[in-house]
């Protein structure tokens, strides 16, 4: 992928800015830190403003992971930043939120979602009918809004899947809320995987 000069510069900007501060990044968790990832992200807004980044420490190492939020619109931008990073000692980065598997829990304004107790139905998707949609419930009596339902279950099914998996498989996405009884009607999200692996079969051999 070419990126304009523009781009290019801004780029090369961004990565020699995080080679220059490594260790202030390896100590971003830390008070003394102060405004570094404040800075950082300054620096990526030169390139693209819709990218973010996510830090998190690997033994003496720091592992950088440059987001677009799955806004798929800024993922071509995500993958030329990333394949035009050069080495940098002590940093590993990655393209896109990567996937963790179903097996956490997510504390938001003090409430905590697990995907086993966050259920999904099928739906179709709405700009192709062939491509998989979802209807995410949560339990009923959790008073969140519903801006923030899609933002919880936005956030769950990327750490399920991955950010770049999330977005590009899941065309269309809504929220409700269930009673305890009726949860049995419903798929837990920690099986949204399998679900999505037989929904692309199933679509790969009707259109064979």
């Amino acid at each position: 992928m070419l990126m304009n000069e523009h781009d290019r510069s801004n780029a090369e900007g961004f990565w020699a800015w995080i080679a220059d501060n490594v260790a202030d990044l390896r100590g971003a968790g830390k008070e003394a830190a102060g405004g570094v990832l404040d800075q950082a992200a300054q620096v990526l807004h030169r390139y693209d403003p819709f990218l973010g980044f996510e830090i998190s420490q690997c033994n003496d190492s720091i592992e950088l992971t440059v987001t677009a939020y799955g806004r798929e619109q800024s993922f071509d931008s995500v993958t030329k930043l990333v394949e035009s990073c050069p080495t940098i000692p002590g940093v590993r980065v990655f393209a896109f939120r990567q996937p963790e598997g179903p097996d956490f829990e997510l504390e938001i304004a003090g409430r905590t979602f697990s995907p086993a107790n966050v259920y999904f139905e099928p739906m179709k998707g709405k700009a192709d009918p062939t491509s998989a949609g979802l209807q995410v419930f949560f339990a009923r009596g959790d008073d969140i809004p519903i801006a923030e339902r899609l933002h919880v279950a936005q956030i769950m099914l990327q750490a399920i899947l991955g950010e770049y998996e999330a977005t590009t498989r899941i065309d269309h996405l809504e929220v409700g809320d269930v009673g305890e009884t009726d949860v049995a009607l419903y798929i837990p999200l920690s099986d949204i995987s399998a679900y999505l692996s037989w929904f692309e079969r199933r679509n790969t051999r009707t259109t064979q």
